[in-house]
């Protein structure tokens, strides 16, 4: 016999030597064979146990009277539940002051067994894994009343063979009841690693406290970790950072009104990932075929000969739509740009827009994260950078928007033909290439993750253009924009300000937090007259001083030496605060 056989003997005997005079009802006894035990503590003891009929294995769950949870009120929930991702009741007594219930087994890992046993989830089964999860909870929401679970967490939910999902775990779930004595929970329950604000006691939980929760295992499942704060900064699935964000909003009423909403913003962004490989697709074809033989130029006759043949492709201008097109219904796939225009167009909610209004009325949007300007407000948003990664919006009254939008997208933009100045900053948008060919005067796309400008190529309407904190480092495609007065890419990748040679228009340039050396190339730029270099990696401010018209140059961080070179000459005003 080997030790292992030998040790699964003894333990076997040990536990039903211990079960022989446990007090559990008779009928659980000569029902089933107890196999081994799982859990145990103050709360709740749980085992796996075999149905003597047929030897299917179960789960036993055993919980006192004085305790939180109760297995009985469990079975009372899952008894009513019929879902092939729910366990069914098999077996529920109350014997002597406690609960005992025999429920269906479901055979795989835990979710958190699962990552730690592969890692962490990529998109694709990331996507997965939340779509079955919200079907699931849809499913239970949509009982009457409403099955709220209340511990929606990583080791509830059961990775089962072929990827399908299950969830376990109804110990501390209820039916929602919308009129009690009382507006709160009169019990704290939950994981507090997951759990909603108002699952602490504050107020009565409804089913956005398992939206939250649901936004907390995206979380894990990309990171393993369950940190909620900065996820622009180390959340791998940059498209779902918004959805997320709204999931774990401490305001409920702010949350996902259901769980079908999320789901079916999930759905689109894996639409949009599949719409944008047949789009590239198609675009290789005329795009790269462009870059390639500009390269072939390149190397034929010199590197840049080959950047200047690709600047010279030409886009699709953003043509007039015809009267049938104007007279199309549209619909926005962005919450907050569907509020934003509505607001322009006085729409109620459920009123129909056509494109014609959107195509002729709309000259302006402006949207800070999910802080929405109507254009006819004269009020501007005080922009500041904190640290090198953050910066923050503040309206005039003091508040500080810190909520990231939900626009990832910006192809419904289109539709504003007469759309001037764009403002969509702290959303999650990387792709300009729907605004190629529009006539924009300005644009602040700050806080975003876009990292290349080359739709906005021919764009020479541009007058102001603020792109701070994304991830870009070339301006080549900015460098025949001759219009342009203001620049911002202060808390990007750019070292390189060569290609600003030629925008002699110029008379703001804002680069805070660049790891940009050189500033030489702004001496023959005969407008400045503001430059924001603090936190740079500049070291001569020689460049920017004018004897006749002196450029305000902030400064803040620069090494002093760096500063005091030219603090004595009167052709340029240092700011250092």
């Amino acid at each position: 016999m080997s030790d292992i056989t030998e040790f699964l003997q003894s333990y076997n005997e040990m536990l039903q030597q211990e079960l022989a005079d446990a007090d559990m009802p008779s009928e659980l006894t000569e029902r089933f064979v107890f196999d081994s035990l799982i859990k145990r503590n103050d709360e709740k003891e749980v085992y796996f146990i075999r149905r003597k009929s047929d030897g299917l294995r179960t789960v036993l769950r055993i919980t006192s009277a004085e305790n939180g949870e109760d297995a009985a009120s469990e079975s009372l929930i899952l008894a009513k539940l019929d879902h092939p991702a729910i366990p069914k009741v098999l077996g529920s007594w109350k014997y002597n002051g406690r609960s005992f219930m025999v429920r269906e087994y479901f055979a795989g890992d835990d979710l958190k067994a699962f990552i730690r046993k592969y890692g962490t989830l990529n998109r694709e089964k990331l996507f997965d894994i939340t779509l079955q999860l919200c079907e699931i909870l849809s499913y239970i929401h949509s009982q009457n009343p409403a099955v709220i679970h209340r511990d929606i967490k990583p080791e509830n939910i059961i990775i089962a063979g072929n990827n399908d999902v299950k969830l376990i775990d109804f110990g501390i779930a209820r039916d929602f009841k919308k009129e009690t004595d009382s507006d709160k929970d009169t019990q704290i329950a939950g994981t507090r690693s997951y759990m909603a604000p108002e699952q602490f006691g504050s107020e009565q939980t409804d089913h956005r406290a398992d939206i939250y929760s649901l936004g907390m295992v995206m979380i894990f499942m990309a990171t393993g970790k369950t940190k909620k704060q900065n996820l622009k900064t180390f959340y791998p699935y940059k498209e779902l950072v918004p959805l997320i964000e709204k999931c774990l909003r401490k305001d409920r009423d702010q949350r996902f009104k259901t769980v079908k909403q999320l789901k079916n913003k999930i759905l689109w962004i894996q639409q949009q990932q599949t719409r944008k490989i047949f789009i590239a697709a198609g675009i290789c074809l005329s795009v790269i075929a462009a870059f390639l033989f500009g390269l072939f130029i390149g190397q034929k006759r010199g590197f840049q000969n080959g950047v200047n043949f690709i600047m010279d492709y030409p886009v699709d201008k953003n043509r007039p739509f015809t009267q049938e097109e104007l007279l199309e219904p549209i619909a926005f796939d962005s919450e907050y740009l569907d509020l934003a225009v509505r607001n322009i167009l006085n729409k109620q909610q459920g009123e129909v827009i056509y494109r014609t209004e959107v195509n002729s009325r709309i000259g302006e949007l402006r949207i800070y994260g999910t802080y929405i300007l109507h254009p006819d407000l004269e009020d501007e948003l005080l922009k500041t950078h904190v640290d090198k990664g953050t910066v923050n919006y503040t309206t005039d009254t003091g508040f500080w928007i810190d909520m990231r939008g939900d626009i990832s997208s910006l192809s419904d933009i289109p539709n504003m033909y007469y759309l001037r100045n764009l403002t969509l900053t702290s959303q999650s948008i990387s792709d300009l290439s729907p605004l190629s060919g529009m006539k924009l005067e300005n644009i602040n796309l700050s806080d975003n993750f876009v990292g290349n400008l080359l739709p906005l190529k021919d764009m020479v309407t541009l007058q102001e253009l603020d792109v701070c904190q994304n991830p870009l480092s070339d301006l080549t495609p900015i460098s025949r924009l001759f219009s342009l007065e203001t620049l911002d890419i202060s808390q990007t990748q750019v070292t390189d300000l060569t290609p600003l040679a030629e925008l002699v228009k110029l008379q703001t340039l804002k680069l805070e937090y660049c790891d940009i050396e050189d500033i030489s190339i702004l001496a023959i730029l005969p407008n400045l007259r503001e430059v924001d270099v603090s936190n740079t990696l500049i070291t001569d401010l020689s460049p920017l001083i004018r004897p006749f018209n002196p450029i305000t140059v902030r400064c803040v961080g620069l090494p002093p030496d760096v500063v005091d070179a030219v603090r004595d000459n009167p052709g340029i005003v240092l700011v250092e605060e």
